[in-house]
């Protein structure tokens, strides 16, 4: 049995009007992609949606994601973590918006864990969609494995070393990489401007911050990996506190 969790909401003013932003940056195409299946399942005498609901679905609940994730984070000094997510559920959604362009390695010892959806969802949407889009990825794989403290993690926020045990999600893929001296620190606290490349990793450190979650980039031409280190919360994966 899990026990609730509170996570102070810890933005700035300034980046909670930032993170308005992955309205556009991530919930567009696939509420287009959802208008359209809905189009295409309705003709004019009779309603025929079964082949495109699958599609339909993970459409509606990945701007569901979007929307909740902007609402929690704009809107809430607290932030009540009160049940456990299925990673491999989130992974199945994400491969089906993408038509099967994701493959999982997901531990089942690390699939269920105390956690938002709407906060761990659009951090690994917007890493994917990074892959295939900006990197030219043709392999992505989602994984997933229970870990002590990142030491090497470029970027760790504040009060993340009060936790002992943490998931680690890794999306690896074999794109080009980022640009070599790609400063990545920078890239996950500094804004930047609306309009311009890079927000996706911003959101991604602002996520982090919140979460107190660790994260690492590992960049090599055809093999490149980001990790998301999402801290275990007390009563989890096996009964252990992290005190």
């Amino acid at each position: 049995m899990t026990q609730d969790f509170i996570i102070k909401n810890n933005l700035t003013e300034d980046e909670k009007a930032q993170v308005t932003r992955i309205l556009d940056h991530d919930a567009s195409e696939p509420l287009v992609g959802l208008i359209e299946n809905v189009r295409r399942g309705l003709p004019d005498t009779k309603i025929t949606l079964q082949p495109n609901f699958e599609y339909m679905f993970s459409a509606a609940m990945h701007i569901k994601y979007i929307i909740d994730c902007v609402e929690v984070l704009t809107r809430n000094k607290e932030i009540y973590v009160d049940h456990e997510i299925n990673l491999s559920w989130l992974a199945r959604h994400l491969n089906t918006l993408s038509h099967n362009k994701l493959q999982t390695d997901i531990d089942k010892n690390s699939e269920e864990f105390l956690a938002k959806s709407e906060l761990v969802y659009p951090v690994l949407f917007t890493l994917f969609k990074n892959s295939l889009i900006r990197g030219n990825a043709k392999k992505v794989v989602l994984s997933s494995e229970l870990s002590g403290f990142p030491e090497q993690a470029l970027y760790v926020p504040e009060n993340a070393s009060r936790y002992r045990k943490y998931l680690a999600m890794h999306l690896t893929d074999d794109g080009k990489g980022f640009p070599e001296g790609f400063d990545f620190l920078k890239a996950l606290t500094t804004c930047i401007p609306e309009r311009t490349r890079g927000f996706g990793l911003y959101f991604t450190g602002l996520i982090g911050k919140v979460l107190a979650a660790p994260i690492h980039i590992v960049s090599e031409p055809e093999n490149c990996r980001v990790s998301l280190y999402h801290p275990v919360y007390e009563s989890e994966i096996g009964g252990d506190q992290n005190d």
